[in-house]
């Protein structure tokens, strides 16, 4: 059984301006077509953990524009599938082993999920993949849930103050690099690698307007996974740990050290935030998303360095130098 998913993709924010994410994106969409039906990426995106895939193929392919001749058609033939303002789509061929698991969007909703993940991890800007159609012989069966994340506000945070680095990687070392280390993105960590990758995970959202104080928190507990032993100076092993890792601009003690100011008083109940349904967001939001941020680039950096030096986990050595 087959089914064939259309997806609208919005790359970076317009607003972060910066070459490297337009050259990333472009190197995306030459990419993911490469891949089609590989056996580590069919692995990693399936749903089963158990040795019988649901997932028998996928292929991808990019279409650029909403005036495209192909797109121009399923709008026409199926008129709640909205195009506008879109730069590009994604067409995902799915083939699955059994009838069983066709007929609704659960395993769409779950491959793309995965996907915007490790392109998350991969390449060197932010996805956001918007609701699209599924359809299984020629007949809508249903919408894709929106796949949306905050990693262009840590881009944004990054090339402002030129730090950390957030490389562009190989999409098959990564493969390799999850497969070699057994990583996957639907069961429980086993290593201080796949702990930050799962928390990476949780600041993707289904729904546009959610504003998730959760994220902040997610970010903090992936950092502390990678660089923290015990619970005891944890802010202190960090920053002179993470520092070894990803260098140490000017300003990095004096953010760091407000970052976990930050984290320690909204914990704490020492900084006021509005209620859930209040539309006072605007004091509140500005800080904890700059701290979000911040965060959110040093996870996403930390992860992109265990997979340059293929490792699963930082190891640290304190000698003492003589005076």
């Amino acid at each position: 059984m087959r089914q064939r998913v259309i997806v609208p993709v919005r790359c970076y924010e317009e607003d972060i301006n910066n070459e490297i994410c337009y050259i990333e994106f472009d190197r995306l969409v030459l990419d993911l077509p490469l891949f089609n039906n590989n056996t580590l990426l069919i692995t990693l995106l399936d749903d089963n953990e158990e040795h019988r895939l649901a997932l028998k193929g996928i292929k991808f392919k990019f279409y650029e524009g909403e005036n495209n001749s192909f797109i121009k058609k399923k709008k026409k033939d199926y008129p709640s599938f909205i195009t506008d303002y879109i730069d590009y789509f994604l067409v995902i061929e799915i083939e699955f082993n059994h009838k069983k698991h066709a007929g609704d969007t659960f395993y769409a909703d779950a491959y793309l999920a995965r996907l915007g993940l490790l392109i998350t991890i991969t390449y060197g800007t932010s996805i956001v993949f918007l609701r699209g159609i599924v359809i299984e012989k020629d007949l809508l069966i249903g919408r894709t849930s929106f796949v949306q994340n905050s990693i262009d506000f840590a881009y944004r945070h990054a090339f402002t103050i030129k730090w950390p680095v957030l490389p562009g990687l190989k999409l098959i070392e990564v493969l390799n690099w999850l497969n070699d280390y057994k990583i996957k993105f639907y069961s429980s960590s086993k290593s201080p690698a796949s702990r930050a990758l799962n928390a990476l995970s949780h600041i993707f959202n289904k729904d546009l307007s959610e504003t998730d104080t959760a994220h902040l928190f997610w970010c903090m507990l992936g950092i502390e996974a990678l660089f923290s032993k015990g619970s005891n100076g944890i802010s202190d092993q960090i920053r002179e740990k993470i520092k070894l890792v990803l260098g140490e601009p000017a300003e990095f003690k004096k953010k760091l050290t407000k970052l976990y100011g930050y984290r320690s008083r909204l914990i704490h109940g020492d900084i006021d935030f509005p209620a859930k349904f209040s539309i006072d967001h605007k004091n509140f939001e500005m800080e904890y998303w700059d701290y979000t941020a911040f965060a959110t680039s040093l996870l996403l950096a930390s992860i992109k360095g265990l997979i340059e030096n293929n490792i699963d986990h930082f190891t640290f050595d304190y000698q003492w130098k003589k005076p």
